[in-house]
């Protein structure tokens, strides 16, 4: 992620565009290769690149705030560069509001309180934060958890303590 994208989610939260109208016009963007490639070609004509998206952000009834913040990302050849500033759009979103999202990785389903454990432990080290966490299922983990924050990696899986335990028995 390049500093121009970083520079430009924090203009774009500046600007107090809701969340929801980022994630839809992130949503149209993935969803629309074609629109995306036509954004960024510098073949099109700006004029024609600004008729459709705001074709397209009024059918969708999205914001006009992100509809222009997209026409001048386009304007000053920043076009490329929206998935990533939409990305840290999220981050520094998340930042601001104190949000901590953490991905919990697992050999198997974990029961709600087991979740439940792992969000007050993670809460316990960052009290001022709102905990999100969501689940992926790894089998090859063996057993245990994987805990990755945007900050640390906990590492509780049966794999990891199995190194462990051959490092000391090898020596290395």
């Amino acid at each position: 992620m390049t500093q121009t994208a970083v520079n430009s989610a924090k203009v774009l939260y500046d600007l107090s565009v809701d969340r929801k109208d980022v994630n839809d016009a992130e949503d149209i963007l993935s969803l629309t290769p074609v629109l995306k490639e036509v954004l960024e070609c510098p073949v099109v004509s700006l004029d024609k690149k600004e008729k459709v998206i705001d074709d397209i952000f009024q059918k969708a009834k999205l914001s006009s705030v992100i509809a222009n913040f997209i026409k001048e990302m386009c304007k000053v050849g920043n076009a490329d560069e929206l998935s990533d500033i939409f990305k840290a759009y999220h981050e520094y979103w998340d930042e601001k509001n104190h949000i901590l999202r953490a991905t919990v990785t697992s050999a198997k389903e974990m029961s709600q309180d087991e979740i439940k454990s792992i969000k007050d432990d993670i809460k316990k080290k960052y009290p001022d934060y709102t905990v999100e966490l969501s689940e992926n299922v790894d089998d090859s983990l063996l057993g245990g958890y994987v805990v990755k924050t945007k900050m640390e990696e906990y590492d509780k899986s049966f794999t990891w303590r199995l190194s462990q335990l051959e490092r000391k028995m090898t020596g290395r």
